[in-house]
Protein backbone atom coordinates (compact mmCIF):
# COMPACT_ATOMS: atom_id res chain seq x y z
CA UNK A 1 0.00 0.00 0.00
CA UNK A 2 1.33 3.59 -1.09
CA UNK A 3 2.05 5.47 2.05
CA UNK A 4 2.03 9.63 2.92
CA UNK A 5 5.07 10.63 4.23
CA UNK A 6 4.78 14.68 5.73
CA UNK A 7 8.34 16.10 5.42
CA UNK A 8 8.40 19.31 7.38
CA UNK A 9 11.19 21.53 5.94
CA UNK A 10 12.19 25.48 7.51
CA UNK A 11 14.88 25.92 4.25
CA UNK A 12 13.83 23.99 1.05
CA UNK A 13 16.36 22.17 -0.87
CA UNK A 14 19.00 24.00 -3.31
CA UNK A 15 20.34 23.41 -6.94
CA UNK A 16 23.90 22.64 -6.98
CA UNK A 17 24.99 24.76 -9.82
CA UNK A 18 22.91 27.62 -11.03
CA UNK A 19 23.30 30.84 -12.53
CA UNK A 20 21.78 33.86 -9.74
CA UNK A 21 21.13 33.54 -6.24
CA UNK A 22 18.11 31.99 -6.57
CA UNK A 23 16.70 28.56 -5.37
CA UNK A 24 14.83 25.74 -6.36
CA UNK A 25 12.64 23.43 -4.10
CA UNK A 26 13.27 19.24 -4.90
CA UNK A 27 12.56 15.97 -3.75
CA UNK A 28 14.83 15.33 -1.75
CA UNK A 29 18.49 16.15 -0.70
CA UNK A 30 20.38 19.16 0.55
CA UNK A 31 19.02 20.28 3.98
CA UNK A 32 15.72 18.28 3.34
CA UNK A 33 14.69 14.24 3.68
CA UNK A 34 17.98 12.64 2.32
CA UNK A 35 18.01 10.70 -0.91
CA UNK A 36 17.90 7.69 -0.79
CA UNK A 37 20.34 4.68 -2.56
CA UNK A 38 19.94 5.00 -6.38
CA UNK A 39 17.26 7.91 -5.77
CA UNK A 40 18.14 11.43 -8.22
CA UNK A 41 16.37 14.47 -6.61
CA UNK A 42 13.73 15.94 -8.88
CA UNK A 43 12.52 19.80 -8.95
CA UNK A 44 9.41 20.39 -7.36
CA UNK A 45 7.20 21.93 -10.11
CA UNK A 46 3.79 22.42 -11.54
CA UNK A 47 3.27 20.28 -14.67
CA UNK A 48 0.38 21.85 -16.44
CA UNK A 49 0.23 25.67 -17.73
CA UNK A 50 -2.89 26.34 -15.73
CA UNK A 51 -3.13 26.28 -11.92
CA UNK A 52 -6.73 26.98 -10.09
CA UNK A 53 -6.11 28.48 -6.85
CA UNK A 54 -9.52 29.29 -3.83
CA UNK A 55 -9.82 32.01 -1.42
CA UNK A 56 -10.80 31.52 2.17
CA UNK A 57 -14.55 33.33 1.98
CA UNK A 58 -14.66 33.83 5.78
CA UNK A 59 -11.22 36.32 5.74
CA UNK A 60 -9.29 37.67 7.94
CA UNK A 61 -11.01 40.01 10.86
CA UNK A 62 -8.16 42.36 9.99
CA UNK A 63 -9.46 43.05 6.89
CA UNK A 64 -13.04 43.53 8.26
CA UNK A 65 -14.80 46.33 5.91
CA UNK A 66 -11.97 46.13 3.07
CA UNK A 67 -13.12 43.07 1.50
CA UNK A 68 -13.10 44.89 -2.10
CA UNK A 69 -9.05 45.89 -1.82
CA UNK A 70 -8.28 42.42 -0.14
CA UNK A 71 -9.46 40.78 -3.41
CA UNK A 72 -7.95 43.47 -5.51
CA UNK A 73 -4.56 42.88 -3.62
CA UNK A 74 -4.30 39.22 -3.87
CA UNK A 75 -5.34 39.76 -7.53
CA UNK A 76 -2.70 41.89 -8.09
CA UNK A 77 -0.31 39.63 -5.99
CA UNK A 78 -1.17 36.40 -8.42
CA UNK A 79 -1.19 39.38 -11.90
CA UNK A 80 3.16 40.11 -10.84
CA UNK A 81 3.59 36.30 -11.40
CA UNK A 82 1.54 35.85 -14.27
CA UNK A 83 3.00 38.60 -16.03
CA UNK A 84 6.42 37.92 -15.76
CA UNK A 85 6.37 34.14 -17.72
CA UNK A 86 3.80 33.13 -20.10
CA UNK A 87 4.11 29.32 -19.88
CA UNK A 88 2.21 29.28 -16.88
CA UNK A 89 -0.75 31.01 -15.13
CA UNK A 90 -2.06 30.93 -11.96
CA UNK A 91 -6.17 31.45 -12.19
CA UNK A 92 -8.83 32.54 -9.17
CA UNK A 93 -11.19 29.52 -9.62
CA UNK A 94 -13.80 31.49 -6.22
CA UNK A 95 -14.23 31.12 -2.50
CA UNK A 96 -13.87 28.30 -0.10
CA UNK A 97 -15.21 27.52 3.34
CA UNK A 98 -11.67 25.63 4.01
CA UNK A 99 -10.17 27.03 6.46
CA UNK A 100 -6.96 24.92 6.59
CA UNK A 101 -4.81 23.81 4.74
CA UNK A 102 -5.96 19.89 3.74
CA UNK A 103 -4.25 17.85 1.18
CA UNK A 104 -5.53 17.64 -2.28
CA UNK A 105 -7.91 20.56 -1.59
CA UNK A 106 -7.30 22.75 -4.44
CA UNK A 107 -5.26 25.23 -3.70
CA UNK A 108 -6.32 27.16 -0.64
CA UNK A 109 -5.23 30.80 0.70
CA UNK A 110 -6.35 31.03 3.83
CA UNK A 111 -5.16 32.91 7.49
CA UNK A 112 -5.21 31.83 10.61
CA UNK A 113 -6.94 34.19 12.86
CA UNK A 114 -7.39 31.75 15.98
CA UNK A 115 -4.11 30.45 16.85
CA UNK A 116 -0.62 29.54 14.96
CA UNK A 117 -0.21 25.81 14.62
CA UNK A 118 3.34 25.50 13.17
CA UNK A 119 6.87 26.84 14.12
CA UNK A 120 7.94 30.14 14.64
CA UNK A 121 5.64 32.83 15.28
CA UNK A 122 7.86 34.77 13.57
CA UNK A 123 6.84 33.30 10.37
CA UNK A 124 4.66 36.10 8.60
CA UNK A 125 3.08 32.99 6.29
CA UNK A 126 4.07 29.30 4.70
CA UNK A 127 3.38 27.33 1.80
CA UNK A 128 2.28 23.95 1.85
CA UNK A 129 3.00 22.13 -0.96
CA UNK A 130 1.78 18.47 -2.01
CA UNK A 131 4.63 16.93 -4.76
CA UNK A 132 4.51 13.23 -6.35
CA UNK A 133 7.88 11.90 -5.20
CA UNK A 134 8.51 10.30 -8.23
CA UNK A 135 8.29 13.48 -10.84
CA UNK A 136 8.19 15.93 -8.85
CA UNK A 137 5.26 17.50 -10.10
CA UNK A 138 3.45 19.55 -7.80
CA UNK A 139 -0.30 18.86 -7.11
CA UNK A 140 -2.23 21.20 -4.55
CA UNK A 141 0.06 24.19 -2.86
CA UNK A 142 -2.09 26.32 0.00
CA UNK A 143 -0.99 29.53 1.03
CA UNK A 144 -1.60 30.45 5.31
CA UNK A 145 -1.01 33.38 6.47
CA UNK A 146 -0.26 33.78 10.58
CA UNK A 147 -2.69 36.49 11.45
CA UNK A 148 -3.10 35.41 14.73
CA UNK A 149 0.08 36.54 15.31
CA UNK A 150 0.95 39.55 13.51
CA UNK A 151 -0.74 42.25 11.92
CA UNK A 152 -0.94 42.88 8.29
CA UNK A 153 -2.03 45.86 6.03
CA UNK A 154 -3.50 46.35 2.72
CA UNK A 155 -2.10 50.20 1.94
CA UNK A 156 1.05 52.21 2.08
CA UNK A 157 -0.32 54.67 4.26
CA UNK A 158 -1.10 52.32 7.28
CA UNK A 159 1.54 50.42 7.44
CA UNK A 160 3.26 51.48 10.31
CA UNK A 161 4.23 48.67 12.72
CA UNK A 162 2.27 46.09 10.51
CA UNK A 163 3.57 44.14 7.11
CA UNK A 164 2.60 44.62 4.17
CA UNK A 165 0.06 42.07 2.60
CA UNK A 166 0.49 42.05 -0.52
CA UNK A 167 4.48 41.84 -0.19
CA UNK A 168 3.97 38.79 2.04
CA UNK A 169 1.65 37.30 -0.52
CA UNK A 170 3.99 37.83 -3.76
CA UNK A 171 6.63 36.02 -1.65
CA UNK A 172 4.50 33.31 -1.08
CA UNK A 173 3.23 33.05 -4.64
CA UNK A 174 6.87 32.34 -5.76
CA UNK A 175 6.92 28.99 -2.77
CA UNK A 176 3.63 28.20 -4.80
CA UNK A 177 4.96 27.86 -8.01
CA UNK A 178 7.98 26.06 -6.38
CA UNK A 179 11.19 28.82 -5.90
CA UNK A 180 12.70 28.63 -2.35
CA UNK A 181 13.99 31.43 -0.94
CA UNK A 182 16.72 33.67 -2.73
CA UNK A 183 20.43 34.35 -1.99
CA UNK A 184 19.94 37.97 -3.07
CA UNK A 185 18.73 40.47 -0.39
CA UNK A 186 16.92 42.66 -2.81
CA UNK A 187 14.88 40.03 -4.13
CA UNK A 188 11.50 39.56 -3.69
CA UNK A 189 12.26 35.39 -2.60
CA UNK A 190 14.91 36.77 0.28
CA UNK A 191 13.87 34.99 3.28
CA UNK A 192 13.42 37.97 5.59
CA UNK A 193 11.36 41.29 5.27
CA UNK A 194 11.07 44.57 7.32
CA UNK A 195 7.46 45.76 8.88
CA UNK A 196 6.45 48.53 6.89
CA UNK A 197 8.26 47.28 3.81
CA UNK A 198 6.49 47.33 0.91
CA UNK A 199 9.33 47.60 -2.31
CA UNK A 200 8.66 43.63 -2.61
CA UNK A 201 5.40 43.80 -4.53
CA UNK A 202 7.02 43.83 -7.23
CA UNK A 203 9.25 41.51 -8.74
CA UNK A 204 13.68 42.06 -8.67
CA UNK A 205 15.72 40.84 -11.90
CA UNK A 206 16.67 37.54 -9.71
CA UNK A 207 13.17 36.63 -9.15
CA UNK A 208 12.61 36.80 -12.88
CA UNK A 209 15.68 34.60 -13.57
CA UNK A 210 14.75 32.06 -11.27
CA UNK A 211 11.01 32.05 -12.68
CA UNK A 212 12.25 31.86 -15.79
CA UNK A 213 14.39 28.63 -15.57
CA UNK A 214 12.01 27.00 -13.56
CA UNK A 215 9.37 27.56 -16.35
CA UNK A 216 10.74 28.37 -19.47
CA UNK A 217 8.26 27.63 -22.21
CA UNK A 218 7.54 30.55 -24.08
CA UNK A 219 4.01 29.39 -25.34
CA UNK A 220 1.00 31.32 -23.59
CA UNK A 221 -0.59 29.08 -20.98
CA UNK A 222 -4.60 29.52 -21.71
CA UNK A 223 -6.87 29.14 -18.71
CA UNK A 224 -9.94 27.19 -19.25
CA UNK A 225 -12.61 26.41 -16.76
CA UNK A 226 -11.87 24.93 -13.22
CA UNK A 227 -11.48 20.97 -13.40
CA UNK A 228 -14.52 19.05 -11.72
CA UNK A 229 -12.34 17.28 -9.38
CA UNK A 230 -11.11 20.78 -8.21
CA UNK A 231 -14.78 21.48 -7.74
CA UNK A 232 -16.00 19.17 -6.58
CA UNK A 233 -13.10 18.40 -3.86
CA UNK A 234 -14.25 22.19 -2.29
CA UNK A 235 -17.76 22.17 -2.72
CA UNK A 236 -18.32 18.35 -1.33
CA UNK A 237 -15.46 17.84 1.47
CA UNK A 238 -15.86 21.03 3.12
CA UNK A 239 -14.24 21.88 6.29
CA UNK A 240 -11.91 18.96 6.53
CA UNK A 241 -9.85 19.02 9.64
CA UNK A 242 -6.07 17.47 9.02
CA UNK A 243 -3.81 17.34 6.38
CA UNK A 244 -3.68 13.15 7.22
CA UNK A 245 -7.04 12.58 6.47
CA UNK A 246 -5.32 11.11 2.90
CA UNK A 247 -2.54 9.24 4.96
CA UNK A 248 -3.33 5.82 3.80
CA UNK A 249 -4.50 6.25 -0.04
CA UNK A 250 -1.72 9.19 -0.76
CA UNK A 251 1.59 8.85 -2.43
CA UNK A 252 2.31 11.57 -2.17
CA UNK A 253 4.64 13.82 -0.11
CA UNK A 254 3.92 17.15 1.54
CA UNK A 255 6.84 20.42 1.82
CA UNK A 256 5.82 22.28 4.43
CA UNK A 257 7.90 26.08 3.28
CA UNK A 258 7.87 28.12 6.49
CA UNK A 259 8.73 31.46 5.58
CA UNK A 260 10.84 32.96 8.12
CA UNK A 261 10.36 37.01 7.35
CA UNK A 262 11.68 38.29 10.29
CA UNK A 263 10.12 41.35 11.25
CA UNK A 264 12.92 44.62 11.96
CA UNK A 265 11.97 48.04 11.88
CA UNK A 266 12.30 50.46 9.05
CA UNK A 267 15.07 52.98 9.82
CA UNK A 268 14.36 56.39 8.06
Amino acid sequence: MKCFFPLFCFTLFFLPAQLGAYEFSFTCGGLGEPCRNGERAKQVLWKKDCVSYYVNELGSSQFEGDSERFKEVIDTSFSVWNDAMPGIKAELAGETNIRESVALDGNVITWRDEGWPHASATALALTIIIFDPKTGEIVDADIEFNTAVHDFSLDEESMVGKSDFQSTLTHEIGHFFGLDHSQEREATMFASSKQGQSKKRTLHPDDLAGFSAAYPDTKEAVCDTVPDFLRGKVEEEGCCSTITSKSDKSGLILLLILSVLLLRPSRS
